[in-house]
């Protein structure tokens, strides 16, 4: 779809489907492939930036990169000229494709390496970092068992830990039980 050739009732239907008001839009995530590489634009509303991130940025690609940011920018420019995008009809939209080109400087990887879009976000995957998920995934509100999974937790540190301290017992093993937290 070009800005050039929109289909208005495709407008109609994206912005009816998949777009709430624009008003309070703070950021747009665009996930861009190109030439089996991935990057990735934010257009920051507040700041009125689209910001470049690239962690394979190329002297020879870098011109060709922006220009499809900025492809798609125009195309945003017509999705939010629609005064209907808007809850408050005096809301004067933002030329987006207007809006400065910034590149913050981020790590680069090695040139031969695999395209980790990990590192767009700044996550060093590691244990601390995986256990963080976990405990997210698991405590999280769209977990329909995350309070039996808390009983059961608690359950199984008055049982095992506390339990040991009040008597008096040092610092137990690690050891491999086969009752865990989660176990009945």
């Amino acid at each position: 779809m070009s800005p050039a050739h929109h289909c208005k009732s495709t407008l109609d239907y994206i912005i009816a489907k998949y777009m709430g008001f624009a008003d309070n839009l703070l950021k747009i995530y665009v996930p861009f492939h190109m030439g089996r590489h991935w990057y990735l634009m934010i257009v920051d509303m507040w700041d009125e930036n689209l910001i470049y991130l690239d962690s394979l940025k190329s002297s020879d690609e870098r011109q060709a990169r922006i220009d499809q940011m900025l492809v798609v920018a125009r195309l945003l420019d017509v999705l939010l000229s629609d005064m209907s995008a808007y809850e408050y009809k005096t809301t004067v939209p933002k030329c987006i494709s207007k809006f400065r080109i910034h590149e913050p400087h981020i790590s680069q990887q090695a040139a031969d390496s695999v395209d980790d879009p990990i590192r767009f976000v700044g996550i060093e995957v590691n244990d601390s970092t995986r256990m963080t998920i976990a405990v997210d995934l698991v405590m999280g509100d769209h977990n329909p068992i995350s309070k039996e999974v808390q009983e059961k937790a608690v359950k199984f540190w008055d049982r095992n830990m506390i339990c040991s301290y009040k008597k008096g017992a040092g610092p137990r093993k690690r050891t491999c039980s086969p009752l865990g937290p989660l176990s009945p």
